[in-house]
């Protein structure tokens, strides 16, 4: 059977999970989609311990549970390797920024930094977006080697977003990095073209350390 359990969202990165199974799932409470959501937010370690056949389809037992831990810990590689940036960049700019990645026909946001201005915007963080709503889901929408833009902006309840694609070593967009303030102060209209040029600097950070991690 392979284990789940709810996660409260203050769980820490330390904390690990091992996945003792020969595989077989017999009657989860959750699906392997649900599974890796819940895990990927909680960014829980997971080590997989079990009988493997390497000829085995990830999507099928025991490759399942192997692909889950495969899954997650690249996802949590690159939240681990970006909130550095992402708290420089939370600095620079004065607003919120975050970290987001294509699931399915939506954005899911992975992670937020908050600016210290007390008027800030809420955490988004583990929410869902369609990919042509925000800026976020924009660059990801679009994230084609040959028709893929530097950044997007959207302003969308009293708030705007400005996001910049982080590539893959081969070019492809894994990641979306965003700032996200109030809108009329964020960001001003003199400084627009400089705080996205500081987003693209900040997500090509990130993919230079992704390609070097």
């Amino acid at each position: 059977e392979i284990v789940s359990r709810d996660w409260s969202s203050d769980v820490c990165s330390s904390d690990l999970l091992i996945l003792v199974s020969d595989g077989d799932d017999n009657s989860s409470r959750y699906t392997p989609g649900e599974l890796k959501t819940v895990l990927q937010e909680s960014e829980v370690l997971i080590y997989s311990v079990g009988m493997f056949d390497g000829r085995d389809p990830v999507g099928t037992n025991p490759g399942l549970m192997r692909g889950i831990a495969e899954d997650v810990a690249t996802t949590q590689r690159l939240v681990l390797l970006a909130h550095p940036i992402l708290a420089d960049l939370a600095r620079a700019l004065g607003a919120a920024t975050g970290l987001g990645i294509r699931d399915g026909n939506r954005v899911r946001h992975l992670a937020q930094v908050d600016a210290k201005d007390p008027a800030t915007v809420r955490d988004w963080t583990g929410e869902l977006a369609a990919l042509d709503a925000t800026a976020p889901g924009i660059v990801l929408l679009a994230g084609r080697p040959d028709g893929r833009p530097s950044h997007a902006r959207s302003d969308e309840g009293g708030t705007t977003t400005i996001a910049a694609p982080v590539q893959g070593p081969r070019g492809e967009v894994v990641a979306t990095v965003f700032a996200r303030g109030v809108s009329g102060r964020f960001p001003a209209d003199e400084r627009e073209a400089a705080v996205a040029a500081e987003i693209v600097r900040a997500a090509e950070r990130i993919a230079r350390d992704l390609a070097g991690s």
